[in-house]
């Protein structure tokens, strides 16, 4: 499955995985990937995260995963590694990120 410059497929284990065309959807395949994983309760809560911030014109909301940290604001999403050894980093649009996990949910939902 393609969505913008993501490419969503599974592995021989059936384990989603997430490859991206440019730098910055490197890092957002990894992001899907290692802290959103099939989790589709996890995915639309940060759909509603985001649908809310974008409303109310808020602090940017953070969200800290397994391998990345994530700071969305109603301008620019910035994911950061966490981990050791983990220095990917993006800064993108928020409809971009939207736009990725709404094809990731749809992906991964049974």
């Amino acid at each position: 499955m393609k969505n913008e410059q993501l490419r969503f497929f599974r592995d021989p284990n059936g384990v989603p995985r997430a490859e991206g065309t440019d730098p910055d959807g490197k890092v957002l395949a990894l992001f899907l990937e290692s802290d959103i994983q099939d989790d589709n309760g996890l995915c639309r809560e940060l759909l509603g995260r985001m649908a809310a911030q974008a409303g109310a014109n808020e602090q940017p909301i953070e969200f800290i995963g397994n391998s990345f940290a994530m700071t969305f604001g109603p301008d620019i999403v910035t994911l950061s590694g966490l981990s050791e050894g983990n220095d990917h980093a993006a800064m993108l649009a928020p409809r971009r990120v939207e736009t990725a996990l709404k094809g990731w949910l749809e992906f991964v939902e049974p």
